[in-house]
C-alpha cells in the first residue's frame, strides 16, 4: 500500500486522486479494453503499482486536449463555410 504522505501533491499540499481503469473508463467514455490497449501501447499517461493501474485526472484531460483535431477552412471536399 502507498504511503499518504507519499501521495501528497508537492506544490500545494493536496491528496493526488488517481482513478482505477475503471473509474478512466467511466470519465473518458472508453471501453476498459481500449484503456488497457493504450497503456500497453504506452499512448496515454499512467501509473503502475505492482500490477495496479493508476490515472490521475488531470493529466487524462491534459492527455484528451492534446488528441482535439482543429478544423481548417476548408475541406477534401473544397465546400467552404
Amino acid at each position: 500500500m502507498v504511503d499518504k504522505e507519499v501521495m501528497k501533491g508537492v506544490s500545494k499540499g493536496n491528496e493526488i486522486q488517481l482513478m482505477t481503469i475503471e473509474e478512466a473508463s467511466v470519465f473518458l467514455n472508453l471501453k476498459v479494453s481500449k484503456l488497457r490497449r493504450d497503456v500497453f501501447m504506452k499512448v496515454i499517461p499512467y501509473y503502475k503499482f505492482g500490477s495496479l493501474i493508476r490515472f490521475k485526472k488531470d493529466e487524462l484531460v491534459k492527455w484528451v486536449e492534446e488528441k482535439m483535431v482543429i478544423p481548417t477552412s476548408s475541406n477534401a471536399f473544397g465546400i467552404q463555410n
